[in-house]
């Protein structure tokens, strides 16, 4: 008889399963191995840029600064040069050279052309606009007779046409504090000048 060729059984490399992966208890027919991909940088919303500004008059300069801010926040810039440069470079058409001409070739510093292109650029209030304020303005429990008046007298320069003074010294009087405006009733006051002077003196 001839001997039988011995079979050498087949050895399977052993696969060792990924960190992470589990083996217990894998259902038969299962893969017990978990394939691990490394996480991809996402780009949220891009890169943030500042706005432009035009100056054509129907932008606003204080939104503009504003947005300007947002952004130098998110970027954490905080050098008062660099935003200067930055808030330069926004600057387009009527904008623009309005600025060549208020820096005259020279660097101004950031407080300058902040000032400058609000004072330059903003809107002017209607009359409409100005006549409602003079009748909804009110004294601040924090503000003396003195700073609101002049606050008043800022909005009544707003308007082109003449208002009657007996119109000026009610508009004045119903604004003020109640303990400053009840004494004032008690008394014929025939302008807005007047109703001040007793005010001081209370």
């Amino acid at each position: 008889m001839t001997p039988e060729k011995l079979k050498t059984p087949e050895v399977k490399p052993a696969t060792s399963p990924l960190a992470g992966s589990s083996t217990k208890n894998a259902p038969e027919g299962y893969s017990t191995t978990t394939s691990f991909t490394s996480p991809k940088k996402v780009m949220v919303g891009g890169e943030m840029r500042l706005p432009v500004f035009h100056g054509n008059g129907s932008e606003d300069p204080q939104q503009h600064w504003f947005l300007c801010e947002v952004v130098w926040r998110v970027k954490q810039v905080v050098d008062a040069n660099i935003k200067a440069a930055q808030l330069v470079t926004t600057f387009r058409d009527r904008a623009l050279n309005w600025y060549m001409k208020f820096s005259g070739g020279q660097n101004k510093t950031l407080d300058e052309i902040q000032i400058a292109l609000i004072a330059e650029f903003k809107k002017q209030k209607s009359e409409s606009q100005c006549i409602r304020e003079l009748k909804e303005i009110k004294q601040l429990n924090v503000e003396y007779t003195w700073d609101f008046d002049q606050r008043f007298k800022v909005l009544m320069g707003q308007v082109s046409f003449p208002i009657p003074e007996a119109q000026h010294k009610e508009w004045f009087i119903a604004a003020l504090l109640p303990h400053i405006r009840v004494p004032l009733t008690w008394q014929r006051i025939t302008s807005q000048v007047e109703a001040l002077e007793i005010t001081m003196k209370l």
